[in-house]
């Protein structure tokens, strides 16, 4: 347990933020006064600055003030700063993002862009004041340039244009380091048929307000969306088509689970115009993939794919994870050869995120970190000389070695959803349980969350409807 103080703010999240990267796996507590026992992260507003001082047992082992040169960082980053500086003199970690925290690293370099800032301005940004690794603040550069550039082409940007998100949270079973509702004795087909009853209930009430508004991308996901059966899975398509879809908007199926792609399924898609779907192995190792509870074999994606293309599908998106456990480097380079021979026309490189729910973490299972980062690299390299380049990135709570997810695609196959979804530019109107409505104004930003258990949302949409 890491203790933290906060004196004259209460920027609790960017104290404990700041603290995650050099204590990954820890739980914080707030509280008033420094204990003699164990690391103590001390956060007090100043006023020219922030001051950090960290405790070991009760004594003082590092301090650092700091008081910000530019005027455009925020408040808020100058406590992430203060704090991560004051750990790094005592950790000799490697932080691969330095300070950048947060979901979106993009969103920042794309701000420094809109004030037509040069490259090398922002990179000495990037490394000299927020310790980003040069690598990381140059795939940052590009892909913010990439986000921008395929905002601005299809108009993603805007009160007139949306993203759709339709959320199906059921799997076959449960992969060892999620934490998503499984399907199971519980959730029988029928309960499913309740689900898209549910789904249809609340799709239904929200799509008249949504006329008049450009949907530029619809995406189904999960869970995984093509665990319902052929019958119920064709009224979820057909419900987004009728609701959703015109003749260029993109239309994505995460079809995800190999062992759930079926030929009835690919072409249930073809009919309702699905035009990108994904089909995620997240490793060709299979003993890697019965490791992690995964019900297929690395022959099974395979299979799954080719029956994709037979089916006419010209945009495949495959997903990988750098960073599961037993995995080395060599394990990362076989699944990427495998997967690059198959020509997918988009691959999202994940750094492994063990959700707190998970198996894994609950028998703390980990990988080694020090590996994950010449992994990451290995996948990224082959993206590259596959023809492919970065134009979406994240991160994730808990992601291993601090790392992020980057999504590659060939040029023209990238995906819209992803980009509007991830820069934080379009509103995005979410269905479904865990589901969130994302509404975007200019730089103002609110969402709206449904509630995640399933049964509690069918139970809401339906009731409300009687």
């Amino acid at each position: 347990m890491i203790t933290c103080v906060l004196n004259g703010h209460s920027n609790i999240n960017e104290v404990q933020t700041a603290a995650q990267i050099f204590f990954p796996n820890e739980r914080f507590s707030f509280i008033g006064s420094v204990p003699d026992f164990g690391w103590t992260v001390v956060s007090e507003k100043k006023i020219d600055g922030y001051r950090s001082e960290i405790f070991y047992d009760g004594v003082s082992k590092s301090v650092f003030f700091y008081a910000p040169d530019h005027s455009e960082i925020t408040e808020k980053r100058v406590v992430i700063l203060a704090v991560f500086y004051a750990l790094k003199k005592i950790f000799n970690a490697d932080t691969p993002w330095g300070a950048l925290t947060g979901i979106r690293p993009t969103k920042l370099i794309r701000q420094w862009l809109a004030k037509n800032e040069a490259d090398e301005d922002i990179i000495s940004k990037l490394v000299n004041v927020y310790r980003c690794r040069f690598d990381k603040a140059d795939a940052a550069l590009q892909t913010a340039r990439k986000e921008n550039e395929i905002s601005v082409k299809n108009g993603l940007i805007g009160k007139s244009s949306a993203a759709v998100y339709i959320g199906v949270p059921y799997c076959p079973s449960r992969c060892e380091y999620c934490s998503f509702t499984v399907r199971g004795t519980v959730y029988s087909d029928k309960k499913i048929i309740s689900y898209i009853d549910a789904l249809q209930i609340e799709i239904n009430k929200m799509s008249k307000q949504l006329s008049g508004i450009n949907i530029s991308s619809v995406y189904i996901g999960g869970g995984t969306p093509t665990v319902p059966s052929d019958d119920e899975f064709e009224r979820l398509l057909s419900l987004a088509q009728k609701n959703f879809c015109a003749s260029k908007t993109e239309f994505t199926v995460e079809a995800g689970r190999p062992d759930s792609i079926s030929e009835n399924k690919l072409m249930i898609m073809k009919k309702y115009g699905v035009n990108r779907i994904s089909v995620n192995p997240q490793t060709l190792n299979d003993r890697t993939l019965e490791r992690i509870g995964r019900a297929h074999s690395a022959n099974d994606f395979y299979r799954a794919f080719e029956s994709a293309r037979n089916c006419g599908f010209d945009n495949i998106n495959s997903d990988v994870i750098a960073g599961l456990p037993g995995e080395t480097d060599e394990d990362i380079v076989k699944t990427m050869d495998g997967l690059i021979k198959m020509q997918p026309d988009s691959i999202t490189v994940h750094t492994l995120a063990i959700k707190r729910a998970s198996r894994f973490n609950e028998s703390c299972v980990y990988n080694d970190n020090a590996g994950i980062g010449s992994m990451l690299q290995s996948a990224h390299a082959a993206c590259r000389q596959a023809g492919m380049v970065p134009y979406y990135l994240y991160r994730q709570k808990n992601c291993a070695g601090n790392l992020e997810n980057i999504g590659f695609a060939k040029p023209g196959f990238e995906c819209l959803y992803n980009v509007g979804m991830m820069s934080d530019i379009q509103t995005v109107y979410g269905f479904g349980a865990g589901a969130v409505t994302k509404l975007v104004d200019g730089d103002f930003i609110e969402r709206k969350y449904n509630v995640k258990n399933p049964d509690i949302y069918i139970k809401k949409m339906i009731g409300e409807d009687d």
